[in-house]
């Protein structure tokens, strides 16, 4: 019998795109920053790359501090130049890639009726044309390191109809079918993807959406909740658990697979 041990990520190099906390530093803690922490506390050495400098940076001290290895670099992840800058850099400085995170997502509060151009490009061009950028310009990496696990984070609303998010829901369904292509490109190159669909997480840019959505912080979390089910919130570390092991040998024959972690709303909410 096979002893059932924890998932490790040592030796492994991991880039998580959004690592930062909704353009906050400090001790706020999003998905993109509970990931990070998780990938370093298995043994991974991370990439904390976010838009925010000061996110970026504070994500990677706070591996650091917790013993952890980590490195931070800023980037819009819908401009090539600068993803194609990080792979160059990540090469040179661990010679290898194992692991891609892919959390950054537009959160938009909008209606096709109220329809704004601009905003739904910005949200296309981040959500899903920044994850294919960043997807496109890892695989060499990954290919040449022997194989690799990508991970898309995405939405319950990428599969469920919720009032205003007209972009977001859109952006998040596409995401998630590119998952599957990817996986079915890469596979020859022993890379995986797979896709983790959040639920309706306590985490800060949700509650900053519905803030600005409701006026109050309190009524906020009670339509959190009412779209919740049991009306029970999920924590940031929920989806970071998960990313841990698909991310490890443990998930080596996960592929294609969108994986809810949402207390059950895709099937009966």
């Amino acid at each position: 019998m096979t002893a059932l041990r924890p998932p490790s990520l040592a030796g492994k190099v991991a880039i998580v795109a959004g690592a930062g906390t909704s353009g906050r530093a400090g001790d706020a803690t999003g998905n993109g920053t509970a990931a990070a922490l998780a990938f370093a506390e298995a043994g991974a050495e991370v990439v904390c790359v976010d838009i925010s400098e000061a996110a970026a940076r504070s994500a990677a001290d706070r591996i650091r501090k917790a013993g952890g290895s980590a490195m931070a670099y800023t980037a819009d992840i819908s401009d090539t130049t600068r993803i194609a800058e990080l792979m160059r850099v990540v090469d040179q400085t661990f010679g290898r890639l194992d692991i891609l995170h892919n959390n950054v997502r537009v959160v938009n509060s909008d209606t096709l009726a109220a329809f704004d151009e601009d905003r739904f490009k910005r949200t296309f061009e981040v959500n899903v044309q920044g994850t294919a950028l960043c997807c496109h310009h890892a695989l060499p990496l990954m290919k040449r390191s022997g194989g690799g696990a990508i991970i898309n984070v995405t939405a319950v609303a990428g599969s469920r109809a919720y009032e205003n998010l007209f972009s977001y829901s859109v952006t998040n369904a596409a995401v998630e079918q590119m998952t599957r292509v990817i996986a079915r490109e890469a596979i020859a190159d022993a890379v995986r993807c797979n896709a983790i669909s959040l639920g309706i997480i306590e985490a800060p840019v949700a509650m900053d959406v519905y803030t600005a959505l409701l006026g109050d912080v309190d009524q906020a979390r009670a339509r959190l909740q009412a779209y919740a089910p049991g009306g029970q919130l999920g924590s940031v570390w929920d989806g970071a658990r998960l990313a841990v092991f698909l991310a490890s040998d443990a998930g080596k024959y996960i592929n294609a697979a969108v994986l809810p972690v949402d207390a059950g709303a895709r099937a009966f909410c």
